[in-house]
């Protein structure tokens, strides 16, 4: 949700998952679930990995779009797991910490004019 309105992070994960988040909303809103649900995704790409944080609700969506992607690992609790509001929370918190254990800089795209990163750590 914190990047819905990034228009740089909207078209990096619309050129990773070939265009899944241009599609009309009206796609989505035929899931039956919240637009924060279905947007509730975290991509960390590294020299060597792509970490991807996602519920089970939009795993589904999301497989077709990254199971070909190499050294992909996934951070996803169970149906039954998601269902604590709490737990799920701490569970994101805690996928993103352990992503970006070893990162000593991240970069996010805020810009889709140019190669615009912001420079969140170092």
């Amino acid at each position: 949700i914190d990047s819905r309105y990034n228009e740089g992070c909207r078209e990096l994960a619309n050129y990773l998952l070939l265009g899944l988040y241009s599609q009309n909303t009206t796609d989505f809103e035929k899931t039956g679930f919240s637009e924060e649900i279905l947007d509730d995704v975290i991509i960390l790409i590294k020299s060597d990995s792509v970490h991807l944080y996602c519920n089970p609700i939009n795993y589904g969506y999301l497989l077709p779009y990254v199971a070909h992607w190499r050294n992909l690992h996934f951070h996803c609790m169970t149906g039954n797991e998601y269902e604590d509001e709490e737990a799920a929370e701490e569970f994101k918190i805690s996928s993103f910490v352990d992503m970006v254990r070893d990162c000593s800089r991240i970069g996010i795209p805020y810009s889709s004019q140019g190669n615009h990163l912001r420079n969140l750590l170092g």
